[in-house]
């Protein structure tokens, strides 16, 4: 989050865009800590945060499925959210969701993301 006074210059697009190739980076270490290669990250956002949703868009991000009262807030109760996924640098999301959803049909196990 950022201080309302600072928003609209690009700080939380220029974070993420950072983050992105690091998060990547991250998974593909062996530093025994247990990393894992994933091909792709999902974001789960608010679905009335229409910032963060822009801001996910503006990034590449694909928009997924949307779960209502996917957890409760509690100031505002019972939320709905919206499901963003992108792959990593040099693939095709949709080529890896394919896969994805043949492994899933041959009983091969995925792990969640998060």
């Amino acid at each position: 989050m950022f201080d309302p006074r600072h928003g609209k210059r690009g700080y939380a697009t220029e974070a993420l865009t950072a983050f992105l190739p690091r998060l990547f980076a991250r998974w593909d270490s062996n530093d025994g800590a247990g990393s894992q290669a994933f091909d792709y990250a999902v974001a789960q956002v608010d679905l009335e945060n229409l910032n963060s949703v822009r801001l996910l868009e503006r990034c590449g991000w694909t928009r997924g499925e949307a779960t209502q009262d996917a957890y409760t807030s509690p100031l505002l109760g019972s939320r709905d959210d919206i499901t963003y996924r992108i792959a990593r640098p040099g693939m095709e999301l949709k080529d890896v969701m394919e896969r994805i959803r043949k492994d899933e049909d041959a009983g091969k196990f995925v792990p969640d993301v998060m």
